[in-house]
């Protein structure tokens, strides 16, 4: 995939503009044949995702800095993790969707931990080359993520030397579907 990614990342830049590629993990949202995988067993459209292990979550943040570097490789100018849409990242940040009760689950802190990991997996293998991340600000559900632990999530991810942070809003109610 390597010499199609370095075609499309030379033909946007030979139009003049920045090419950035999103990395992502659908986490609860795959559309496997497998069970997905999510922070906690929490049901999403009448399937219920298999909890990650401690174990499989540094396995995925490896992968995610595996996928970063080929980016940089292809001859990207920036990569951005996808922390947004209920997927993976943005499920462990989520009180709705996280509901663990180990070191990733409970407060902020431990909810942030995994993203944290990956942004740090990331920008171990990539370097100087910059790490945007795509956030989640407000779930709008009654206990979802809000914009207070939100402001809060994004200092620490500026701390952990993201470039940009591409804030977004997922209007949604308790089963996934729009208001």
């Amino acid at each position: 995939m390597l010499d199609g990614l370095a075609r499309l990342a030379q033909t946007i830049k030979q139009e003049g503009a920045l090419a950035s590629l999103q990395l992502n993990h659908a986490g609860r949202f795959a559309k496997a044949a497998l069970q997905p995988v999510a922070p906690s067993a929490v049901e999403t459209f009448g399937r219920t995702p298999r909890a990650l292990t401690t174990g499989e979550m540094g396995h995925i943040a490896e992968k995610f800095a595996q996928c970063a570097l080929r980016v940089k490789q292809a001859g990207f100018d920036m990569v951005e993790l996808h922390g947004g849409t209920g997927y993976l990242l943005a499920s462990f940040i989520s009180p709705w969707t996280n509901r663990r009760d180990d070191a990733y689950g409970g407060s902020l802190e431990n909810r942030c931990r995994f993203p944290l990991e990956v942004v740090s997996a990331v920008k171990a293998a990539v370097k100087d080359f910059p790490v945007g991340y795509r956030l989640l600000a407000d779930e709008w559900l009654p206990d979802g993520l809000g914009i207070e632990e939100s402001c809060r999530a994004a200092k620490a991810l500026e701390a952990a030397g993201v470039a940009y942070l591409s804030v977004m809003g997922e209007p949604t109610n308790p089963s996934g579907c729009l208001r």
